[in-house]
């Protein structure tokens, strides 16, 4: 499926979407880790952001600032009411060019080895990587560019 199909089909859901979402643990505690990898304070940027929430709530209260992308429109109207102090941006993370540069993100995925070889051909080391719902096949990985 193309990412602007993805996005008219979350569109139609994303208040349902949020509503479900919004006060979930899901995912939390592996953010959490990740963010203990940084010092705090610095930009983020949250590709997949959704209707924004819980991992937008983590960023700010570590003191940074974020940008989030996402390819439904309607997800990124609430996220922006959500969070009316930080930036979205309704666009397709394969086309979009910033000049900024982010001191962590956030992206939900291609698989594992794919990631894995992704991280590696830009010069990423990995500091953690983990299955976190087992036997699912569902992993993620904290990297950091030296």
């Amino acid at each position: 499926m193309k990412p602007s199909e993805l996005g008219t089909k979350y569109d139609k859901i994303a208040q349902w979407w949020h509503d479900q979402h919004e006060q979930s643990s899901y995912g939390v505690s592996q953010f959490e880790r990740a963010i203990g990898y940084t010092s705090g304070g610095k930009k983020a940027l949250d590709i997949g952001c959704g209707a924004g929430g819980r991992f937008i709530r983590i960023l700010q209260n570590q003191g940074f600032s974020v940008i989030g992308l996402d390819v439904s429109k309607e997800m990124v109207k609430l996220a922006g009411s959500n969070h009316p102090e930080h930036k979205f941006i309704h666009q397709d993370i394969c086309y979009w060019e910033t000049e900024e540069k982010f001191d962590t993100f956030y992206y939900s995925s291609i698989g594992t080895n794919e990631n894995m070889q992704l991280l590696i051909n830009n010069g990423l080391s990995t500091l953690h990587l983990e299955l976190d719902q087992y036997p699912e096949k569902h992993v993620y990985t904290i990297a950091t560019k030296p």
